[in-house]
Order: C-alpha cells, then structure tokens, then sequence
C-alpha cells in the first residue's frame, strides 16, 4: 500500500488516490503495520519540500482519513507539521490543520487552541482553526468560544471581528455546555450580525430551545428573529413541551391545504400592482438577507442549498407566491430535507451535501457542517423541502410589499445604509 500511494502522489495523479480513500483501512496500531502508509507519506513530504506535492498528498491522506477517530500521529509528523502550518501556500496550511487534528496531535491541538482564542491572529485563520476542532469534537473548544462571545464589544467591530465571533457562535452548537444559552441571551443585543446563528444555535437541543422560546415569550428576543426555518428545527426535535411552547410563542410549523390556498389568495389581493410599484427594493433586500439568503443565491449573494434564484421566473407575482407559501407542493430529491440526531444530543436539519463511507455533510440554514458516520445516532430523510412553511406569516405588510418585489426586481440593489 505505501508503495502504491507514494506512486501515485508522486505523479500527480492524487484524483487517483481520493477515489481509493473508501479502500484505504481502518488504522488500528503500529503493531499491525496498518499506520505504514501514512509514516511513508509523511516521510516523502519531509524528503521533497515542494508545495504543490506537499498540497497532493495532503489532499488524498485528508480524504481518505476523514471522518475517523484515534488514528494516531504518524512517524515523522511531529517534525513535518511545523514546516506545513508555515508554509506560503493557504492550502497546505489548512489541510495541515485538518490532519492534525485527525492524528489527535496534542501540542497541534494546544496551538489551535491558542490561535481560535488570540485577537491577534488573522481572522481566516482563526476560523479555519475553530472549524477543524468542531468537526473533531475537540472537548476544550467549547470554553474557548464561550470566551470570545463573552468578551464581545458592543460597537466598532471589524469585518474579520464578525466574522470569527459568527463562526464561535455557529460551533457552540456542537458543544454540549449547559452555559450556551444563558450567554447567548444575556448577550443577545450584542451579537449583531451574529444573532441569525445565535438562534439557530439555540435551536438545535430541546433544552437550549426551550431557553430560546421563554426568551421570545417575555420579549428579551424579538419574535421575528426566529425564523421558519429555526421554528421546523425546533419542532424536529420531537420533544412534546419543546413543540407545545413553540405553538404557544411563534404557531404552528405545518399549515393545512385550505389553509394554504386562502394565504395565496390574501396575499395576492395585498400584493397589487400599484403596492409593489411603491415597494421599497433596498428593505426588501435586507428582509431576503434575514429570511432567504440562507438558503437561495440571487444576484450572487446568499448560500447555494437552495434553487438558484436569479435566473427563475422572478417576475411572475403567482409563481413567487406559490412557492413561498406551499414550498412542499413540488419536491425534488435533492432538496427534501435530512434530519440527523448525534450521539451528543444535536439534531440538525439540511441537505446532503456530501458523503462518503465515513462522514456525512449537511448544508443547513446557516452553515455546512460535518458529522463522522460514528457519531449519527439518527438519520431520517424527510417528506418536506428544505424551505420551510410560514415564511410570509412572521413578516409585516411591508416586508412582504418590500420582499416579494424584489424578488421580483430585474437587477441587484444596494442594501440599505444602516445593513451593509
């Protein structure tokens, strides 16, 4: 085997080696000679220190090993990472992290560490870090996250400050920290551009979401922060006090025909000619920004799970209506939604983004997230889409006005001074 991959990196043919990855062995223990081709390739990185090999062999070892636990690190490892994690290709740098948190490198684990917790270093490469330990469920990235949602400064943050803080609160929904919400709604005013993920954070466990729902009840969080995408995530916990308060605080997930068919009709009596043409396009893009973009891409903003958006028939009131109302009418494969329940208690809702014999990826509302086959408790594929009932119900009149005209708008505008 190591001759074989060694072969094959050293020709350029790594594509060969990412379609073996599912036929490369469990490791088990040096004893057994199981870690051989990984201490091979480790060993031809250390003899030919040349970035686009380097990135190659990265590329395949990372493929093949996704996924799985207690590899151990490789003979040679400890004197090869250093030289990767410094290395001027961004590639290298953040397959070297990936792998050595997969190898459980325990001083690779403490730098990380150090660098998701250092406002000091670059934003991507804090990112990169907090992603690749949530991924592993590295059991310290928890309290580090809580650290910087605590310290968060009200006003005056940068771009790359946002960032990294978006990132933090995202991936506390893999912490199982009994903490989370209390933090997440004392600092809920604070969060900002970070308060989307906050409640999908909230969201993804029956106690957090039940902090969440009391939260919205006696009006410390506004209840249309909680989008219909978060309200299906909750009621797919399938805990009966988590869905019965949701009824309660923000209504029913699932609408019946009837009642389907009278919203069209009321909201197409709403949406006249004469009400769109006085629509306001810039809010109507910033209510896509809070309720769409999680899912659709127009005019090139938003995440790609969805439809694309921009070339569809955008112009026509009906059609716009039809699907934002009774989005279950017409279901493709590949956007019927995917509910997983992790041994560690989080349940996400999304599509499948990617899979392979030892790790799922799913594209949820507000990011995509990686879950090894060997901590799915449950999976279940569901009769819905991915766009959620009662998207229009939770807006104002004049969001939807502002909304579904720009939806309908020929062209991008700019957001609104006080979003961008």
């Amino acid at each position: 085997m190591a001759a074989l991959l060694v072969a094959v990196l050293a020709s350029g043919s790594v594509g060969l080696l990412t379609s073996l990855a599912d036929d490369v062995p469990e490791p088990t223990t040096a004893e057994d000679g199981a870690s051989d081709p990984l201490d091979a390739l480790v060993e031809l990185m250390l003899e030919v220190p040349d970035d686009a090999l380097r990135r190659d062999v990265l590329k395949g070892m990372h493929v093949a090993l996704r996924g799985r636990r207690a590899l151990g690190v490789p003979t040679g490892w400890t004197q090869l990472y250093p030289q990767l994690v410094e290395s001027d290709d961004a590639e290298v740098r953040e397959l070297a992290i990936l792998l050595a948190v997969a190898f459980r490198d325990k001083a690779a684990l403490r730098s990380l560490l150090k660098t998701v917790g250092d406002d000091e270093v670059a934003a991507g490469d804090r990112i990169r870090a907090i992603g690749a330990l949530a991924d592993a469920n590295e059991p310290n990235l928890g309290p580090v996250l809580l650290k910087i949602v605590a310290a968060v400064e009200p006003d005056g943050r940068s771009d790359d400050d946002q960032a990294v803080l978006a990132a933090a609160v995202r991936n506390l929904a893999s912490a199982g920290n009994g903490t989370v919400p209390k933090l997440l709604l004392s600092r809920y005013d604070d969060l900002a551009g970070a308060q989307r993920d906050a409640v999908a954070t909230l969201s993804s466990r029956s106690r957090w979401a039940l902090e969440l729902l009391d939260a919205v009840a006696d009006g410390r969080i506004p209840r249309g922060d909680v989008s219909a995408f978060d309200a299906r995530q909750m009621a797919g916990l399938e805990n009966e006090v988590v869905s019965a308060r949701l009824s309660e605080v923000w209504g029913n997930v699932r609408s019946t025909r009837k009642d389907r068919d009278r919203l069209v009709k009321r909201y197409r009596a709403e949406l006249t000619a004469d009400a769109l043409a006085d629509a306001d396009l810039s809010a109507g893009r910033a209510v896509f920004a809070k309720t769409c973009a999680g899912c659709h891409r127009l005019f090139d903003a938003g995440r790609q799970v969805g439809p694309e958006l921009t070339g569809s028939q955008r112009s026509n009131v009906d059609y716009v209506l039809q699907n934002l109302v009774d989005p279950n009418a017409i279901i493709g494969r590949d956007f019927q939604v995917t509910t997983v329940v992790t041994s560690r208690g989080r349940v996400l809702n999304g599509l499948v983004a990617e899979e392979t014999y030892n790790v799922l990826v799913l594209k949820t509302s507000n990011d995509d997230v990686t879950v090894a086959k060997a901590d799915v408790e449950e999976r279940s594929l569901s009769n819905v889409s991915m766009m959620p009932e009662g998207m229009l119900d939770k807006l104002t009149p004049t969001e939807r006005r502002n909304l579904v005209a720009y939806l309908r708008s020929p062209e991008q505008v700019a957001l609104p001074a006080s979003d961008e």
